[in-house]
């Protein structure tokens, strides 16, 4: 019988026999570009508004929350620094019980050919490494980065439509509980003036993948890029866009923002 809570789609993932993967973003007159071969691989997507229990921040690796942000222009970079960024460092404080949140980084997406703006992510990855989150507190805590590092971090994500319900073009996200490290493979990623790293994902039969339908702005999906708890045996939560089959073909582009932050507890 079929599940009328589960569908099927392609998702894309590194191929096993792939080269190292290498992203190159930002090289000075050129187009981003990339090293690496990928597969789309149909799987079954859960819905996340029927499952049970409700996926948990803790145990599966991302929650849906109900959020309504105040005073933003989601247009404005600096209006969002300014009167975004404090909104969610504040929910990730009460949500995760962080004693100290960073927020650092924004991106703004647009499902549709839009000049100057970039497109949703179509293959599954990891924003983090361990060592590449470690680097990334090191350089925006400074001297204050090892005191830090002594207690619990973690690199923490919110993805939310902006405007507009999310229709097309959702985020499919992976049960943690269902990935082993062998799964991930590490990818560099080159820009003009820093390198960092982040994970691509090779298929198992064993992933067991979500997603929230039709996901309203007044909702956002936190999950985690890494975490370093020892408590936490499944530290990192892949993601990735994928077309739902038979979404409406009038549906508009789906625009979103994803907001990254290091959360710091006691």
């Amino acid at each position: 019988m079929t599940d009328p809570h589960m569908i099927t789609a392609p998702l894309r993932y590194l191929a096993a026999d792939s080269d190292s993967p290498v992203f190159f973003v930002g090289e000075p007159g050129k187009a981003s570009r990339s090293v690496g071969t990928y597969v789309d691989i149909p799987v079954s997507i859960r819905s996340g508004r029927t499952a049970v229990p409700k996926p948990a921040f803790d145990r599966e690796g991302f929650e849906l929350v109900e959020h309504k942000t105040t005073d933003v222009d989601f247009g404005s970079d600096r209006d969002v620094e300014e009167h975004y960024y404090p909104q969610i460092a504040r929910l990730f404080q009460e949500r995760l019980g962080a004693a100290e949140v960073l927020v650092f980084d924004h991106t703004v997406r647009v499902a549709a050919e839009t000049e100057g703006v970039r497109k949703p992510v179509r293959h599954v990855h990891n924003d983090y490494t361990a060592a590449s989150t470690a680097q990334r507190v090191s350089d925006l805590t400074g001297s204050r980065s090892s005191s830090l590092m002594e207690r619990r971090f973690a690199q923490v994500n919110l993805w939310r439509p902006i405007n507009i319900p999310a229709l097309n073009s959702p985020l499919a996200i992976l049960d943690a509980q269902s990935l082993e490290l062998e799964h991930l493979v590490k990818a560099a990623v080159v820009y003009s003036e820093r390198r960092g790293e982040v994970y691509e994902v090779v298929h198992n039969n064993s992933h067991r993948w979500f997603f929230f339908p039709s996901m309203m702005p007044s909702e956002a999906l936190i999950f985690r890029g890494y975490d370093s708890s020892e408590t936490v045996s499944h530290p990192f939560t892949p993601h990735t866009a994928f077309d739902v089959p038979n979404s409406p073909a009038d549906a508009p582009p789906r625009k979103s923002i994803e907001l990254r932050a290091m959360a710091f507890f006691n």
